[in-house]
Parts: C-alpha cells; structure tokens; sequence
C-alpha cells in the first residue's frame, strides 16, 4: 500500500509540474500555427486524391495523360515505366495510363527488398526479379486513390529503362528487360512472371 500511495505522490507531483509550465505567446502561437496548418495540409491531401481518384475511376484510360517530363532521378530513386497494365475480368479493362499515373504520385523509394525478404528466400530461384531498384508502391494509398481495385486482381507490365537506354536495345534485348506483376489485392497476395510463386504482401507494401 505504500509503494502504491507513493507511486500516486509522484504521479500528482508530476501532474501538478506540468500543470505550473508556461510557454511564451509567441511560441504558444507559432506551435498553434504549425498545427493549423498540417491540419490543413492533410485534407487537402485528401481532397486532392479523391479528385484524382474519381478522375481516374470514370475516365477512359485512353483518355488520362500522365507527366511525360519527371524531375531527374538519381539511380537509386528511378521509377517504373508502365508498358500496360489491365485488370483481370472477363473484358479485361485496360487501365495503364491509370497505373502509370498512380505510380507516379504514390511511388515510395523508401520501399526496400527488407520488407518482402520472407517471401523472396522462397523464391530464390526467381531470376527475374529484379532487386537492382530500390522502391515501391503501398497498397492503402492506391486504394485511398482508386477505391475500386480494393477487390481487384491487376497484371501490370512494366520496366526501369532510361529511354536513352531503351532505344539502344534491340526487340529482344528490351523483351527480356520487361517484368511482370499480378497483384491480387483482395488477398494481398503478388506473383513475379511465375504463377506458381506467390508472394505475401507484408506492411501493405509492394516492392517492384
């Protein structure tokens, strides 16, 4: 009982400090702007992307135009070119530049091979996976963006070229450059060019 009563002293004594803290206006004022505006700043966010989603959800892919003109990129920091990308129905919808645009705004280089470790030792015979790039796309900020792939299952074809470099390369040569990934949100599951290999997305978080 009394370490308890003592343990209550201390948390009172304590209370009682902090209570008796007093900060200036002016920083008591820069804090509460600070706070206004990341306040702010994350629902515009919001809006921002449900616009976008809503744009990307009603309108025809032939229709979207993504930025052609990227900032440069470092080598480590270079993001993936959408050769075409569909989801898997009976029409088969074609959504690359819907993809392409996607990947564009949520493309995260801080997604490394760490997150996706367990699922590749058993894949290690995997010889098109490609672990040369570093980074990769979350699964929550797609769907926040394009709500309806929440269920989807989509085949995405893609590539890490410069174009520079893309035009040197014969048909056969920029064949074998091309990866495959199928993305099975529903389950949260991931298959590299093999079917039979399927990946678990760990931390929603998917490594390209």
């Amino acid at each position: 009982m009394r370490i308890i009563q003592t343990t209550r002293d201390y948390t009172k004594r304590i209370h009682n400090a902090l209570k008796n803290i007093t900060l200036p206006d002016r920083t008591r004022i820069f804090l509460s702007s600070i706070w206004v505006w990341v306040y702010v700043m994350f629902y515009i966010t919001k809006v921002i992307n449900k616009v976008l989603g809503f744009i990307l959800v009603y309108t025809p892919d032939s229709l979207i135009i993504h930025n052609p003109y990227r900032l440069k990129e470092s080598n480590d920091q270079i993001r993936p070119k959408i050769i075409s990308a569909k989801i898997i129905t009976e029409n088969n919808e074609i959504i690359t530049n819907k993809i392409q645009t996607i990947v564009d705004r949520i493309w995260d280089h801080e997604i490394d091979d760490l997150n996706n470790n367990s699922s590749n030792k058993n894949n290690s015979d995997n010889t098109d996976y490609d672990n040369t790039h570093k980074g990769g796309i979350n699964v929550k900020d797609i769907v926040s963006i394009y709500p309806t792939l929440s269920s989807a299952i989509i085949w995405i074809a893609y590539l890490f070229e410069a174009e520079k470099k893309i035009n040197k390369l014969s048909d056969e040569e920029l064949g074998k450059k091309i990866k495959h990934l199928i993305i099975n949100f529903g389950d949260r599951i991931i298959y590299r060019n093999e079917i039979d290999k399927p990946e678990t997305i760990i931390a929603g978080e998917v490594r390209f």
